[in-house]
C-alpha cells in the first residue's frame, strides 16, 4: 500500500483488479481514457463544425449544440444568419449549424448528419437527411420468443442538403437542397424533439453543482429549475441525463476516475493518515483482487473508546459500482445520538470475511470489546462476531426476526399466523429463563409445522434476542438495527449503485463531519441555558432537579417520562413472597412490564438502598425504572442516588464519584454495580485513548521538524535525536 496502484474493473468478477507500477515508471500524458473515441455518424444535434482548415478532421467533430433559447431570453432564430437555401454561402460551418438548427425548428423536424467528405484533414462537404429518411429493415429471426414490437420513425423521407467547402471558396455553402416532405410536419415537434431542448451551459452549471454537492434527485432539481426559469420548459429526461453526464464529468476529475478507482481511495486514505498517524486502514488482496477494505478515522477511534459499549453492525447494498457489500458500526453517546463508529468494503458475506472485519477492527481499537452487539440475526456474522469478540453479549434484530417468520412460517400455519405471534411475544418477552423455555416448548407443540425453522434457524440464537437474556445486560434500550437503517438511509441520499469507492468513501467523511459539527452546535447551544429544564418538577423536585443538573436534556427526558409513568401504577406489600403470582404475559414486542398485584416484589430493594426491578430497565436502559419511583412515595427504605444511573449517560464534566441522596445517609450501591458487570470501558480504554494522542502530536510534531531540517539544510535535529535515542536506549537498559 506504500506504492501508487491503480485498478480496474475485472470483466467476469465483481472485484478490483491491481497492478503495480514503481514511482520511477513514467506515464503517458495521454491514456486510452484520454483519448475520445469520436463516432463519424453522430447526430448533427451534437455536433459543431469549424471553419479552420488546418484543423485535423477529428478536431473539427468536437461536441456541441446550439441551443434555441438562452438562459438571458435570447433566440439564435434572431441571429443575422441568412435562410438556407440553395448557392447560399456561410462564414462557418457553425453558421451552418446554426442556419439548419433554424429551418428544422420553424418547419417541425430535425436533421441528422448522414455523410461527411474529409480531404487532408480538412472539411470538404457534409450531408444532412431528415430524421425520417431511410426504411426501417427488421432482422430476420425463426425465434419467435425474440421477436417483438418495434417502432421506426423512417418512412423513406427524400428531403436532403448538401453543404460543400471545396478550396476556391471563403466559406460553405448549400450545394443540393430537397425539401419536398413524404410526412406530415408537426409544429409540436420544435418543442419536444431532443435536438431543440439543449440545455444551456448555465443551467447545466447548475445541475452539475446540484449534482456532485448535494445529489439531489432529478424530481427535486426540476422544481428548483423551473422557479429559477419560469419561462423555460424542462423535461425530466433532459434534466435526468443532464445528471448523468454531470456524474461522469466528476469521475473524470483527476484523482477521481473510475479506471483508478480503488488506486484513488487508498493514496486518499494514506495521504490522510500521512497528515494524521491515528488513522487506521487496512485492505485484504489476493492475486491482484481487491476483496475488502476497512478504516476509521481518528473521530471513530475516539469514539469507539467512550461509547463501544453498545455496538450495532449491518450490511446494506447498493453503495458503489462494484456491488461490494458496505458494512456500518453505529454506536450511542452520552445524549442517545447515533455515530458511525467504523465501516468497510467487502466483496461477499462469507463467514471468512466478516472474520477479517472484526479482527481489523480488534487491531484498530486496541482490543476494546462491546459489552454487547446488535447484527440481523445473519449466522455467518454471529459466527464471526463469537470468535472475535468472545466476552461480548449477541443481540439480534427483533425486526429481521419478525420478517423472517413472515416470510418462513406464514404461509404454512396461514390464519393462524396472528395468534402465533402472540404465543411467540409471550415467549421471547418472559422475564426469566425457565419461563421462556416452558412457553418455548408450548409454542412449539401448538404448532407442529412451524418446529423445523423454529427449532433449526431461531432456537439456536434464542440467547440474542430472548429479553430474559438480553436485557441482563446494559443495551440502550436498543432491540434492533434501526440505527443503522437511518444511517443507510442518509447516507443514500448522496450515493447509489453507480458511485465509485472515492465518492462513496468522501461522502461517508463528510456524514462525520456533519454529525461532528452538530454535536458542537447542540454543545454550545447547552452553554447557553441554565441546567434547569422547563419541567413543573411538582413530583420529585429534588430529584428532577439534579437528573436535570447531571443529564443531556435527550437522557433527562426518557428518565422524566418515568418518572411521569409511575403514577399510573398502585403498590400494594407482600410479606410471603411466595404468594405472588407469575402469570405474567406480554402479548407485544413492547408490551410494558408490569405485574400490578406484585409490583412490590417486582421491585426487590437490595441490602444497600439500590433496587433490581423485573423489569430489569436499570440494567437494560442504565436509568430508574417507573416502577422504583412508585415505590419511593411508598417505602421509606427504598433510596434514590444518582448513582443509580448508568454514568455513561452522565454530562462529560460530570465527575462518577458524585452522590446525590433523598435522604442524609450516603449510599453505596455496590449490589447494583456488581449486577451491571460494570457497563464503563475496559480500565484500559482512556490510557490508551492517551497513548494514541501523545503519538499523534509527537509525530506531527517530527515530521515539521524534519522538513525544517531539510529546507533549510539543518543538521543539529539530527544529532539531538541521535542522542535522545542513545539516552533512553541506555535508560531502558
Amino acid at each position: 500500500m506504500d506504492d501508487p496502484t491503480w485498478f480496474t474493473q475485472h470483466e467476469n468478477i465483481n472485484v478490483l483488479q491491481l497492478e503495480y507500477y514503481s514511482d520511477d515508471d513514467e506515464q503517458d500524458s495521454l491514456s486510452v481514457f484520454d483519448k475520445p473515441n469520436v463516432d463519424k455518424n453522430i447526430l448533427f444535434s451534437g455536433t459543431s463544425f469549424y471553419a479552420d482548415q488546418d484543423t485535423p478532421f477529428d478536431g473539427q467533430l468536437e461536441t456541441m449544440q446550439p441551443t434555441i433559447n438562452t438562459t438571458d431570453g435570447s433566440s439564435i432564430l434572431e441571429d443575422n444568419i441568412p435562410d438556407l437555401a440553395l448557392n447560399v454561402e456561410y462564414s462557418s460551418w457553425d453558421n451552418v449549424g446554426k442556419a439548419l438548427l433554424k429551418y428544422g425548428y420553424n418547419n417541425g423536424f430535425v436533421w441528422v448528419k448522414k455523410r461527411t467528405w474529409p480531404i487532408n484533414g480538412r472539411m470538404a462537404g457534409i450531408s444532412f437527411y431528415c430524421d425520417k429518411s431511410g426504411i426501417n429493415i427488421l432482422k430476420k429471426t425463426d425465434d419467435p420468443t425474440k421477436k417483438r414490437n418495434k417502432k421506426s420513425k423512417k418512412c423513406g423521407c427524400k428531403v436532403y442538403v448538401n453543404i460543400s467547402w471545396p478550396k476556391c471558396r471563403t466559406g460553405p455553402y448549400v450545394s443540393l437542397f430537397k425539401d419536398i416532405h413524404n410526412h406530415v410536419l408537426y409544429q409540436d415537434t420544435a418543442r419536444f424533439a431532443s435536438a431543440y431542448r439543449k440545455l444551456s451551459s448555465e443551467i447545466f452549471s447548475e445541475i452539475e453543482f446540484y449534482t456532485n454537492s448535494a445529489n439531489l434527485d432529478a424530481s427535486l432539481q426540476r422544481q428548483l429549475l423551473e422557479a429559477r426559469y419560469p419561462d423555460r420548459e424542462f423535461h425530466s429526461k433532459d434534466i435526468s441525463n443532464a445528471i448523468q453526464k454531470a456524474k461522469h464529468h466528476a469521475r473524470m476529475i483527476p484523482g477521481n476516475e473510475p479506471s483508478n478507482d480503488a488506486s484513488n481511495l487508498l493514496k486518499q486514505i494514506n495521504t490522510m493518515r500521512g497528515d494524521d498517524p491515528l488513522w487506521f486502514v487496512e485492505c485484504f488482496t489476493e492475486n491482484n483482487f481487491l476483496f475488502r477494505i476497512f478504516w476509521m478515522n481518528p473521530k471513530q477511534i475516539n469514539l469507539w473508546m467512550k461509547f463501544s459499549d453498545v455496538v450495532i453492525c449491518d450490511t446494506t447494498f447498493g453503495t458503489n459500482r462494484y456491488n461490494m457489500s458496505l458494512m456500518l458500526f453505529i454506536g450511542v453517546d452520552r445524549r442517545n445520538h447515533s455515530w458511525l463508529l467504523g465501516q468497510a468494503l467487502t466483496c461477499d458475506e462469507r463467514e471468512e470475511s466478516f472474520n477479517w472485519i472484526m479482527s481489523c477492527l480488534k487491531k484498530a481499537t486496541s482490543n476494546i470489546s462491546p459489552r454487547i452487539i446488535f447484527t440481523d440475526a445473519d449466522a455467518a456474522l454471529h459466527n464471526a462476531i463469537k470468535t472475535q469478540f468472545p466476552d461480548s453479549q449477541l443481540a439480534s434484530c427483533i425486526f429481521h426476526i419478525k420478517q423472517n417468520l413472515k416470510k418462513h412460517i406464514r404461509p404454512k400455519i396461514q390464519s393462524e399466523y396472528s395468534n402465533f405471534i402472540i404465543e411467540f411475544n409471550n415467549a421471547r418477552n418472559a422475564l426469566n429463563k425457565q419461563e421462556f423455555y416452558t412457553r418455548w416448548e408450548a409454542l412449539l407443540h401448538k404448532y407442529p409445522s412451524s418446529q423445523p425453522y423454529l427449532h433449526n434457524n431461531l432456537y439456536p440464537l434464542h440467547y440474542s434476542w430472548a429479553k430474559c437474556f438480553i436485557n441482563r445486560i446494559f443495551n440502550a434500550g436498543m432491540q434492533s438495527t434501526q440505527q443503522v437503517k437511518g444511517m443507510n438511509s442518509v447516507l443514500k441520499r448522496l450515493i447509489d449503485l453507480h458511485s465509485t469507492l472515492c465518492e462513496l468513501f468522501h461522502d461517508i467523511e463528510k456524514r462525520i463531519k456533519t454529525e461532528n459539527f452538530k454535536d458542537e452546535v447542540t454543545a454550545w447551544n447547552d452553554t447557553q441555558y441554565n441546567n434547569t429544564l422547563n419541567s413543573t418538577k411538582k413530583f420529585f423536585p429534588n430529584i428532577e432537579t439534579e437528573l436535570a443538573k447531571y443529564l443531556f436534556p435527550e437522557i433527562y427526558t426518557l428518565q422524566y417520562q418515568q418518572i411521569k409513568d409511575s403514577f399510573m401504577y398502585d403498590v400494594q406489600l407482600f410479606e410471603d413472597y411466595t404468594a405472588i403470582s407469575d402469570d405474567f404475559e406480554e402479548t407485544s414486542i413492547d408490551a410494558k412490564e408490569c405485574n400490578l398485584e406484585s409490583l412490590l416484589e417486582d421491585v426487590a430493594v437490595l441490602k444497600d438502598g439500590s433496587h433490581l426491578c423485573t423489569c430489569l430497565y436499570i440494567i437494560s436502559h442504565g436509568l430508574v425504572c417507573r416502577h422504583f419511583f412508585r415505590i419511593l412515595r411508598a417505602s421509606n427504605n427504598a433510596k434514590f442516588n444518582m448513582a443509580l444511573i448508568a454514568s455513561r449517560w452522565y454530562k462529560d464534566d460530570i465527575s462518577n464519584n458524585i452522590e446525590i441522596s433523598n435522604n442524609s445517609s450516603a449510599c453505596n450501591f455496590s449490589y447494583i454495580q456488581q449486577i451491571r458487570n460494570t457497563i464503563r470501558p475496559q480500565p484500559n480504554s482512556k490510557e490508551h485513548l492517551s497513548k494514541r494522542k501523545r503519538y499523534g502530536k509527537i509525530y506531527g510534531l517530527a515530521r515539521h521538524v524534519i522538513q525544517l531540517a531539510v529546507d533549510n539544510d539543518d543538521q543539529e535535529p539530527t544529532q539531538w535525536m541521535e542522542q535522545y535515542i542513545k539516552t533512553m536506549e541506555q535508560q531502558l537498559e
